[in-house]
């Protein structure tokens, strides 16, 4: 430990040691309180690892009001049909490509609606158009209407047209959708399945067979990079379990989903570029509430946090949420006065 001698003319040689004394007792004093804050917080992190939390729990998502855009019949306002019975019928899914655009589907016009990504109206694509599913994905846009996948270039020009087997059965509705991995092998999924319609788009543009189509069932769902498979399966309804595989089938790992309420749903939304997993869950509480929550893993089964996003709608919405590459959130929301996206931003 250092010694501090303070320098001072006016006192005796005498003198010195003393106050060279109560400096060191000062110093000492002082890394004394920086070492038991420290250990302090070595304890509160240990503690918290016992617990199942992660170190990234403390990361929070800020909220950010990105798209607002009410009802109408004018350019860049979004139809809205209000029956005498049933559904209220609005947009029902959007997407983000990969320059952070946002595209929402006006389930009513028939058309797709561009947003930057600060929420600025660009344009309207297409008349109408077919589907109630679709995906961006290098430079074109895919649309899933049960029966075929249609092909149209960003200017809203029809291009090919692929039929799916008529053995699959599709449901439309939410949770039902498309998807086209970095592969480039385009998926459609209904029921907790998935099959494979095209192969390698962009590169060996391959459309499969209606039997191999078919064949190519599989429990689960890939990944935005398509290099893992996530299922998930429902042990009782405060409890399911999520197992990750790779493309090959290989095991990875599986790990419990939990509540001390009641689950409602649990849909896998997809992994970050950091190999985060975001999961969708519906938790009814024991007042009969259904909260909607985004829970964030790491691949071991480690919760890193829950996020708790408002769940109340105007319309039917078959596609909620959307997870960027960085981990952001997107949720398409729709109120008695219009449309909004919801961006929370991974700080």
């Amino acid at each position: 430990m250092e010694k501090y001698t303070l320098i001072d003319s006016s006192q005796d040689k005498k003198r010195k040691p003393e106050k060279a004394v109560s400096i060191m007792l000062q110093s000492s004093s002082l890394s004394m309180i920086f070492l038991s804050k420290t250990y302090c917080l070595l304890a509160l992190l240990i503690i918290l690892s016992l617990l199942g939390c992660d170190n990234n729990g403390f990361n929070e998502h800020s909220e950010k009001p990105v798209i607002s855009v009410g009802w109408g019949a004018k350019a860049g306002k979004f139809g809205l049909a209000i029956p005498d019975e049933g559904e209220i019928v609005g947009p029902r899914t959007f997407n983000i490509d990969d320059n952070g655009y946002i595209h929402i589907f006006d389930s009513i016009k028939k058309n797709i609606k561009v947003f930057n990504g600060e929420g600025i109206f660009q344009k309207s694509i297409g008349s109408d158009l077919p589907g109630y599913s679709f995906v961006v994905y290098r430079g074109n846009y895919y649309l899933l209407d049960g029966e075929s996948i249609y092909k149209y270039t960003l200017s809203g020009i029809p291009v090919e047209t692929y039929p799916i087997a008529p053995e699959i059965t599709l449901y439309e509705g939410y949770g039902q959708w498309m998807r086209i991995d970095g592969y480039g092998d385009l998926y459609i999924r209904s029921k907790g399945k998935a099959y494979k319609i095209l192969k390698g788009i962009g590169r060996q543009n391959t459309v499969l067979s209606g039997e191999e189509q078919f064949k190519s069932e599989r429990g689960g769902t890939p990944d935005k990079s398509g290099s893992f498979w996530f299922t998930i399966a429902k042990d009782n309804i405060k409890r399911f379990k999520l197992c990750v595989h790779a493309k090959n089938g290989s095991f990875i790992n599986e790990f419990p989903i939990e509540t001390e309420d009641i689950f409602g749903s649990v849909i896998f939304l997809d992994q970050d570029e950091k190999g985060i997993i975001y999961l969708e869950t519906k938790r009814i509480g024991t007042n009969g509430v259904t909260h909607l929550e985004i829970r964030r893993y790491r691949r071991n089964g480690r919760l890193i946090q829950s996020i708790e996003l408002p769940n109340k709608y105007y319309t039917t919405i078959y596609k909620k949420i959307i997870i960027d590459k960085k981990g952001d959130i997107y949720q398409l929301q729709t109120t008695p006065s219009g449309v909004k996206i919801i961006k929370w931003n991974k700080l």
